[in-house]
């Protein structure tokens, strides 16, 4: 009787670990929902999938909380991307919509473009070639410097990037008239390393 039962036992065990293989991870995404004949369309591997959502299945946001309204969650709409997990044939056990991953926002790249002809570090100018036209302009003690990824440069005008023949770009005040900012270009690698 005890043989019977371990058995029987081991046997459940082992079908419920056969069954759990069975369930397959399916990602994608949405290529249209119909809450009302309730079923997802996703594109996989190239493939458009169509899938019948019943009552047992689950649709979880990307922490994985259940969501409420379901099929007519607005986050489920066409281009989401999701995760399905399929039970054997085409039985959804799950609807798991994936974060989206937020791109981040191209800087604004501020100034006009300028390319530095001459610096003259003791009269503090510089000459520039300025959409098409060349011009000297005399840097105030205030003007800052900076670097591509927005640091102040300690050095000002006697900076290694601030020399004839890189690319600037030079803003000026709220007059026009002064240079207020110059953004230096990425630091060159040198030779010697």
């Amino acid at each position: 009787m005890l043989r019977k039962a371990v058995a029987t036992m081991v046997a459940l065990v082992v079908l419920s670990g056969w069954a759990q293989a069975a369930d397959t991870e399916v990602a994608g995404k949405v290529v249209k929902v119909n809450a009302d004949i309730k079923t997802i369309v996703i594109e996989a591997g190239g493939k458009a999938q169509e899938y019948v959502v019943d009552g047992a299945t689950k649709i979880l946001d990307a922490k994985g909380a259940p969501c409420k309204e379901g099929l007519k969650d607005k986050r489920l709409k066409a281009g989401a991307r999701v995760v399905l997990v399929v039970a054997s044939g085409k039985a959804l056990k799950e609807v798991k919509l994936v974060a989206a991953t937020t791109q981040p926002k191209p800087k604004e790249t501020k100034g006009t473009p300028a390319k530095v002809l001459k610096v003259d570090v003791a009269k503090r100018t510089v000459e520039v070639e300025m959409a098409g036209k060349k011009q000297t302009l005399t840097l105030g003690a205030d003007v800052k410097f900076l670097g591509p990824r927005g640091g102040v440069s300690d050095k000002g005008i006697k900076d290694d990037r601030f020399v004839a023949g890189n690319e600037v770009r030079i803003e000026m005040d709220a007059s026009g008239k002064n240079v207020s900012v110059i953004h230096l270009p990425v630091r060159k690698a040198s030779k010697d390393k």
